[in-house]
């Protein structure tokens, strides 16, 4: 006679618990002073993939999933939008994103910029913000290359980790000047 198998969780019940503690560091990361929110988020999944949560796998698994939705939608709350577009009228300009914060909590993130390497964007600094705040960050771009660049700005903690935040424009270089002094 073989022993009845024991009851176990699958790899998508461990796998969504993994990646949802990843995220809830990062969460955890641009909320100043607040050195618990990780743990209890630990402790609760620990829980929920405990061998006693074997016993209703499906329940365990809905469970993980409500606490990543509610990491997600915490994160989804820090948000970004950049311009709809840019032109530098010269080999360099400014502009700005908006960064916004519909939490209850203050934020500390840091706007990150990406481009192909014929353009060069400086600035995006860490900003704090209120809860139910939004505030502008300029960043400065440079180029001595003609035509359209694909800009796409990050919000990511001062580790540079995303948070999820994302967007893109296009920036256009049209009249950039040769002439040295």
């Amino acid at each position: 006679l073989r022993a009845p198998a024991a009851p176990q969780l699958g790899p998508r019940v461990y796998g969504t618990a993994g990646r949802m503690l990843e995220k809830a560091r990062t969460l955890q990361s641009v909320l100043p002073g607040n050195h618990v929110l990780h743990r209890e988020l630990f402790d609760e999944t620990a829980g929920n993939t405990s061998y006693a949560a074997a016993e209703d796998p499906f329940g365990a698994l809905a469970r993980v999933r409500s606490t990543d939705s509610w990491v997600d939608t915490n994160l989804g709350a820090i948000d970004l939008t950049a311009p709809a577009s840019v032109t530098l009228a010269s080999a360099s300009g400014r502009f700005s994103a908006l960064v916004s914060n519909e939490l209850d909590v203050p934020v500390r993130v840091t706007v990150r910029a990406q481009s192909d390497p014929r353009l060069r964007i400086s600035g995006g600094e860490t900003v704090s913000l209120a809860p139910h705040d939004r505030t502008s960050v300029l960043l400065n771009a440079s180029t001595h290359a003609l035509g359209v660049h694909t800009v796409t700005l990050r919000l990511t903690n001062q580790a540079g980790h995303p948070l999820g935040a994302t967007d893109q424009f296009p920036m256009r270089a049209e009249q950039i000047s040769t002439l040295t002094c």
